[in-house]
Order: structure tokens, then sequence, then C-alpha cells
């Protein structure tokens, strides 16, 4: 897990190794009900202001996020 606050933006990356054989899933049905649940608290928290990517690797899954802090505005 990878985790940097730089220039008013949240940098989150993660990576979890898959067990050997395990079967790919496709990225092209849109990931799992976990990171669907995720886009859409991104988009309804932080419209245009963020980016979701996941990546099916061979040996890893890997997730990549960024959020601009500064274009928050809680109140």
């Amino acid at each position: 897990m990878e985790l940097q606050i730089q220039h008013g933006a949240l940098h989150l990356k993660i990576s979890n190794s898959k067990p050997e054989h395990a079967p790919r899933s496709s990225t092209e049905q849109g990931g799992s009900i976990g990171l669907s649940n995720v886009r859409t608290r991104l988009q309804l928290l932080y419209p245009d202001a963020h980016t979701l990517a996941w990546y099916d690797e061979e040996d890893c899954f890997i997730i990549d996020m960024m959020v601009k802090l500064s274009a928050h505005d809680p109140s």
C-alpha cells in the first residue's frame, strides 16, 4: 500500500498478490461490487475531482486512486 498527499491531492495505490493459478477476472465488466460502490461514492463526494483505475495483472490486482482534496469543500 502506498499513500501520499501532495499538491492538494491524495493518491492511494494498493496491490494485492493473487494465489497461484487463480482465474483472472475481467476488468471489462467493471470489476466487483466493491469497486462499483467505491466508484459511486467517489462520484457523489468528489465529482470531477477523482480518478480510479484498477489493473488485473497476472500475479496481482492493483487499485490506483487519486482525489483532489482542495476541490472538496465539506461545508
